[in-house]
Formats: C-alpha cells, sequence, structure tokens
C-alpha cells in the first residue's frame, strides 16, 4: 500500500509540475499576443496621428493661399468674391481644429500605448 501511495504521489507531482509548465507556456504565447495586438494599434495610430498631421498642413497651406488671393485688389475690391473667399477661409478653419482635435487624441492615446 506504502508502494501505490508513493507512486500516487510523484504521479501527483509530475502531473502538478506538467500543469504548471502549460500554464507558464499558456502565459508566455497570451503574453506575445497581446504584444502583437499593442504593435499593430500603435501602428495604426502612428499613421492615423501621421495622416492627420499632413492633412493639417495642407488646410494650412490652403488657407496661405486663399488669404492671399483675398488680399489681391481684383478680389478685395470685389465683395461678393472676398465674402466666396471668406467662407471658404473659414471651413477651411473648421477642417483644421477638427482635425487638430482628432490629432490630439491620436498622440495621447500613442503615449497611453507606449
Amino acid at each position: 500500500w506504502r508502494r501505490d501511495h508513493s507512486d500516487s504521489d510523484s504521479f501527483k507531482s509530475v502531473q502538478t509540475k506538467s500543469m504548471k509548465e502549460e500554464n507558464a507556456a499558456s502565459s508566455v504565447k497570451a503574453d506575445r499576443e497581446k504584444a502583437k495586438i499593442i504593435k499593430r494599434e500603435r501602428k495604426k495610430l502612428e499613421k492615423k496621428a501621421d495622416d492627420l498631421l499632413h492633412a493639417i498642413e495642407k488646410l494650412e497651406t490652403e488657407a496661405a493661399s486663399l488669404e492671399h488671393e483675398m488680399s489681391l485688389p481684383e478680389n478685395y475690391s470685389d465683395g461678393d468674391k472676398v465674402r466666396k473667399i471668406k467662407d471658404k477661409l473659414d471651413q477651411n478653419h473648421e477642417k483644421q481644429h477638427e482635425l487638430s482635435l482628432e490629432w490630439e487624441e491620436a498622440e495621447t492615446l500613442l503615449a497611453e500605448v507606449e
């Protein structure tokens, strides 16, 4: 009986060790998967922030062009032209503001991920 009991304890010990190893391997695999997901999300956020920044820069260039256009004597003296340009400029500034908020949000999320 002692021998059977001793064999049973050895088996339980080996089985417990094996289960611990499986759990550790599973944990490592889960950690790797989590790291991959975080890396993928970080890349998406970096691309989004970069795309937004480029869009903002493009809008800034367009705004400068509209401001220049508005200052030309042939346009400045024509109230309708000035109003149309001013409307475009206002829309441009509004879009810049929206994209800037999105960019700030993406940068905040990026800081949290890193």
